[in-house]
């Protein structure tokens, strides 16, 4: 299962990354980095903490 986690986390990071502009991908990349320590990619795997960094930037807006 593993395999298919790591395509889908892959796949799914590019995706956000072509849609996001450049100041919010660096915003998000930062807070995933600081608050646990990943990457887009890796917190995709963990889905609950990049959901959680999402939420956090919504109510800020």
């Amino acid at each position: 299962m593993a395999g298919i986690d790591r395509l889908i986390s892959t796949t799914l990071s590019q995706v956000i990354k072509k849609k996001l502009n450049s100041d919010d991908l660096k915003d998000l990349e930062r807070k995933l980095f600081l608050e646990h320590g990943m990457s887009i990619k890796l917190s995709i795997e963990h889905f609950h903490k990049f959901d959680e960094t999402l939420q956090k930037k919504k109510k800020k807006i």
